[in-house]
């Protein structure tokens, strides 16, 4: 039993490695204007991640959106499977297909998506007075907790940006689409 667990956590741990390259790693993240976006909007709304209770608008928009994300998957992984084809299959430069990597864009949403619902929920359940601790442990709270908070809203906000990156995914294929249509009409 041990080696089954063992094994499926393996499974995972490569899948989720799969899923990073594909998605293009953190280079992908840093270099990508949603994120830079993210950082800004962040930033501009201090007073509303600076303040308990910011979670409740997490936990309470991503679902919705989780739901969005799931319903257009299945959309797209429920395609015409002739363009499915034309548009699988080795990348340019031995990368990841033009579906792999569009793929990747919604897996890289609803991974975001799932961060940021953990991390709210997670947050909302450690906030909470402790009497009677050293000093030192409320100076180091009172700077850890707003640097908690701000990570935890910036991936909520960066999840809300990759809802435009995937929307994006979506007009990129389309393009293939009506290039594939085109081409079907020639023949």
């Amino acid at each position: 039993m041990f080696e089954e667990i063992k094994q499926s956590y393996a499974n995972t741990f490569t899948l989720w490695g799969r899923y990073w390259k594909y998605y293009g790693g953190i280079k992908a993240v840093v270099n990508s204007l949603y994120f830079g976006l993210s950082v800004l909007v962040a930033l501009a709304c201090f007073n509303v991640w600076r303040a308990p209770a910011w979670w409740d608008t997490v936990i309470a928009s991503v679902p919705t959106m989780l739901g969005f994300t799931l319903a257009g998957l299945a959309v797209l992984l429920g395609m015409d499977s002739k363009f499915s084809k034309f548009i699988s299959g080795p990348g340019s430069n031995g990368g990841p297909s033009p579906f792999v990597r569009m793929i990747s864009t919604f897996v890289h949403f609803v991974v975001l998506q799932v961060l940021s619902l953990i991390y709210a929920i997670v947050c909302k359940s450690l906030y909470f007075e402790l009497p009677g601790m050293p000093d030192w442990f409320y100076w180091v709270m009172a700077w850890a907790t707003p640097v908690a908070w701000f990570i935890g809203f910036l991936i909520f906000i960066y999840a809300i940006f990759s809802m435009l990156a995937a929307t994006f995914s979506i007009l990129w294929t389309s393009e293939w689409l009506d290039k594939f249509v085109s081409l079907e009409k020639e023949d």
